[in-house]
């Protein structure tokens, strides 16, 4: 909170945020809103998501030329075609704790978006068009669209795993 102890020189940016959102300000913490303890407690979870994935991510895995990862050292054109893979039953494990992590984070901004809406932009209508234009819609929106991507990507890949499982299976029967 701003005049904290910790707000100097590591929160000075949220300080501005809880300005123009007050679940996360003052008045957010007087008027004993939950919304913004209980986001907290799913923000934990997902970093832990997010925290085992790169572990395995860092740990396990192997360039490749394709695919759906993450390649920076070919440069931007790059970014999106992929550049480390897990295979086996350890990439199956980071595939779906990924996809769990990206949903979450969707699933918890949109919500976050419908309770705004729903109680009248209770927390956020004291600001010009501008500032919700910026700081609000855009900024926020970054946590739909990352992850929205990142799920879309995952479970692309788990339907085709699911879907050559199925193959197989299949053609072991008769």
């Amino acid at each position: 909170m701003a005049g904290g102890a910790l707000q100097w020189p590591i929160w000075k940016p949220y300080e501005i945020y809880a300005s123009i959102d007050h679940v996360y300000g003052w008045p957010g913490w007087e008027n004993h809103d939950g919304f913004g303890g209980a986001q907290a407690m799913l923000n934990a979870v997902e970093l832990v998501l997010y925290g085992l994935y790169s572990m395995i991510i860092y740990n396990h895995s192997v360039p490749t030329s394709g695919g759906t990862g993450l390649q920076l050292s070919e440069g931007v054109g790059k970014f999106l075609s992929g550049g480390r893979k897990v295979r086996g039953k350890t990439g199956n494990r980071a595939l779906i704790i990924g996809f769990a992590a990206a949903v979450m984070t969707v699933s918890k901004t949109v919500l976050y978006y419908f309770n705004e809406y729903f109680s009248g932009f209770a927390n956020v209508r004291h600001n010009d068009w501008a500032t919700l234009l910026v700081f609000y819609l855009v900024m926020n929106g970054l946590w739909v669209i990352f992850p929205a991507y990142m799920t879309v990507v995952f479970g692309t890949d788990i339907l085709q795993a699911l879907d050559i499982a199925a193959d197989s299976s299949s053609k072991k029967r008769y």
